[in-house]
């Protein structure tokens, strides 16, 4: 195997490392604690922004919440002049555990940053944003 896959191999594995440690010991998945974590920083949002910002399609985040509902995660919200205008919130439950999760990610994002060199962390971003574009 050439060397510039196995370091592609190596920076998957990665990833997919991170992912794990942040649904380690959670009941939820890693998209449902990332659309958590979405409405924990923007609040009121409607199935076509959070699938936009998830990158997924509206019938995939509309199954998602709806997992999430029956969880008393989130909830969603008929807006009171046009009732066709929907929008999901977190409930106080869902805060919580949001909050929660974001503290999960915080420290794993700072034993990150204090095993690697500045260097190494910007060219770690630069190629998972490289990635991400392509």
């Amino acid at each position: 195997m050439k060397k510039e896959t196995m370091e592609l191999f190596t920076l998957f594995k990665t990833v997919e490392y991170l992912k794990t440690r942040m649904t380690d010991g959670e009941p939820h998945s890693f998209r449902q604690i990332n659309l958590l974590l979405i409405l924990l920083k923007r609040k009121d949002m409607n199935i076509s922004e959070i699938a936009y910002e998830m990158d997924v399609s509206p019938p995939s985040i509309s199954a998602l919440t709806e997992k999430l509902i029956k969880k008393e995660l989130i909830q969603r919200t008929h807006n009171q002049v046009d009732r066709r205008i929907v929008t999901v919130n977190l409930t106080e439950k869902g805060m919580f555990l949001a909050r929660d999760l974001k503290n999960k990610q915080k420290k794993i994002i700072n034993q990150i940053e204090t095993s690697l060199t500045k260097e190494e962390l910007f060219t770690f971003v630069d190629l998972l944003d490289r990635i991400n574009k392509s």
